[in-house]
């Protein structure tokens, strides 16, 4: 429906310019029409960075407000944090994921594009990948963790933090590829975790 609706707006946009260009005495005529089915097919693109919609709605469910966005997309793991929750979702290739940082109220969710959030660490390690992400405008910082490993990881912090697993690929061994993601609870300068017995200490850039 979000994109949808944004079709929509570019379509009503190229039909009112062609009726204001065929009215209007210029003699340019030509030159006009290409200008505004150019524009028409940018505004689109365009509107779908600004979530206006939350201006005036407030979705009553993380669900609806999810779907609002991504369609038929699925929910596979939520990650509940203050003022906004981490949908780890996938479309049609079940194990493809993607990322969703949507932004909540005290009355609800908001629709919003995974541009609302930003990676603010990126480190690589020998037991895996791991990013840290923060919903813009939030205190919120959520962390990933791809094991590269063939073996489970044992992850934990000073605040008994869950760690969720949930698959996300498979190598060409068919061989899965896990992902852990957690809600970091408070990430005011550092943040350490230990996985598998070694103390891993993150700096706020």
């Amino acid at each position: 429906m979000y994109s949808f609706v944004r079709l929509l707006i570019g379509c009503i946009f190229l039909i009112c310019s062609f009726v204001l260009i065929k009215r209007s005495k210029t003699v340019h005529k030509k030159a006009m029409y290409i200008v505004f089915l150019c524009l028409s097919g940018i505004l689109p693109t365009v509107l779908s960075f600004i979530p206006f919609e939350n201006s005036f709605i407030t979705f009553k469910s993380l669900d609806s407000a999810y779907h609002y966005v991504y369609g038929k997309s699925d929910m596979k793991l939520v990650v509940e944090g203050d003022d906004c929750d981490f949908v780890v979702g996938s479309q049609k290739d079940k194990y493809k994921v993607t990322y969703a940082f949507m932004p909540k109220t005290a009355d609800g969710w908001k629709a919003s594009k995974n541009i609302n959030a930003k990676r603010i660490i990126v480190q690589n390690y020998d037991f895996g990948l791991l990013h840290v992400y923060q919903g813009k405008g939030t205190k919120d910082y959520f962390i990933t963790i791809l094991n590269k490993t063939d073996k489970d990881l044992i992850i934990s912090d000073k605040y008994n933090t869950e760690f969720e697993p949930l698959k996300s690929g498979e190598n060409s061994l068919g061989q899965p590829y896990i992902t852990y993601y957690a809600h970091i609870p408070d990430f005011d300068s550092s943040y350490s975790l230990t996985v598998n017995g070694t103390e891993i200490l993150l700096q706020k850039p």
